[in-house]
């Protein structure tokens, strides 16, 4: 079984992702490749730059190249979850590998809040920059990036704009416990 996450920034797909990992799920984000990259050019893992980096591959080598390097990377293992996905292309391509989507829902000013707290080095920017940039990724502002076309594609839709996980977790298993049974 293979499911794909679909949300926005701060919205509980690493949280999605924590629970299916307990459930014995190979956990991969798509956006692991662009870090590596940046890493390897010893760029800041920035947003912005991250988003640069993204649009440099996707434009040498395709919009779908995350996922398809998603898919190659994770050949051995037969539950997995696909996080941070961001493009049409990434969704045609991990459909045709049999993922479920699951695109996970929260308000703004939630979101802006969650990253706030979790201080990962991508969130370090005040509510204008988070908003422009949220949608910017959510609108297709950016060529490499249409979370809202991604969003047509989603199989369940999880809200998440409680804090507690565990809720969270419970209204996930409800909505894939019969995949995954």
């Amino acid at each position: 079984m293979k499911f794909g996450l679909i949300g926005r920034n701060g919205s509980g797909k690493s949280l999605v992702g924590e629970w299916f990992a307990s459930l014995g799920f190979h956990v991969t984000s798509l956006s692991d490749e662009i870090r590596q990259e940046a890493e390897r050019q010893h760029k800041p893992l920035d947003r912005d730059t991250l988003t640069e980096i993204s649009n440099q591959l996707k434009a040498a080598e395709g919009m779908g190249v995350l996922a398809q390097r998603a898919i190659q990377s994770t050949q051995g293992y037969d539950r997995v979850v696909f996080d941070s996905i961001r493009h049409p292309d990434e969704v045609r391509i991990l459909k045709a590998n049999g993922v479920v989507f699951m695109g996970i829902d929260a308000a703004m000013k939630i979101r802006y809040q969650r990253i706030s707290n979790r201080k990962r080095d991508t969130d370090f920017v005040d509510f204008e920059t988070f908003k422009q940039q949220d949608d910017a990724e959510f609108f297709g502002d950016r060529p490499a990036q249409n979370i809202q076309a991604c969003w047509a594609h989603c199989d369940v839709i999880v809200d998440n704009n409680q804090e507690d996980k565990n809720v969270l977790w419970a209204a996930v298993e409800q909505v894939v416990g019969a995949w995954i049974d």
